[in-house]
């Protein structure tokens, strides 16, 4: 009986990944949620639906995505403090760090890192050359540790840091040094 070397491959590679897994209790990154309806190019990393409770260091191995949506769970609603508390939540905020291996995906154009109770960012983040749009909505940052950081990014046109500490003077002069930059950084209401 032949096999077909295609075939052949396929039962390993299962077999492998099955016994690698199972040898390792956190997750690969093949578990990660990556929506079958969003190009290859395209990723969503949802937390709490593959049993994580930080941002895992397996998100630089995604390769050559252009795309990334890290989240902590699939809600699109979420129930937050009134605004005059958020400053005092700041400082009893629960940790959470972003991974270094972020900075593996050198194609990344979109990151999506809202509501993740970030409280900074790694150094390497400046190494996201080709990003052009950054969510930071609703963490724990001090914007003014990370403003250094965030400037060297110089392919950003947008961002949002919304809901994150922030000095409005300092805000003010990045957006007059770069007018082409859209800064989102506070609760806009209609009046």
């Amino acid at each position: 009986m032949e096999i077909n070397m295609n075939m052949y491959q396929h039962i390993i590679s299962g077999f492998l990944l099955l016994l690698i897994s199972s040898c390792n209790e956190r997750k690969e990154i093949s578990a990660f949620k990556i929506d079958p309806y969003i190009s290859e190019k395209e990723a969503k990393v949802i937390l709490d639906e593959q049993g994580y409770d930080k941002i895992p260091e397996e998100v630089g191995t995604l390769g050559n995505i252009t795309k990334l949506t890290i989240s902590e769970d699939a809600n699109l609603w979420s129930v937050f403090p009134p605004l005059e508390d958020w400053d005092r939540m700041i400082d009893n905020a629960p940790k959470n760090k972003l991974t270094p291996a972020i900075a593996k995906l050198k194609s990344l154009e979109y990151l999506g890192l809202g509501v993740l109770n970030l409280t900074e960012l790694p150094d390497e983040f400046v190494e996201l050359k080709q990003l052009d749009s950054l969510n930071l909505t609703l963490n724990f940052l001090i914007i003014a540790n990370e403003i250094d950081k965030l400037k060297k990014l110089k392919n950003l046109s947008y961002i949002n840091i919304t809901g994150n500490r922030i000095d409005t003077t300092q805000i003010l002069q990045w957006q007059k040094e770069n007018p082409n930059l859209e800064i989102i950084y506070k609760f806009n209401y209609a009046e």
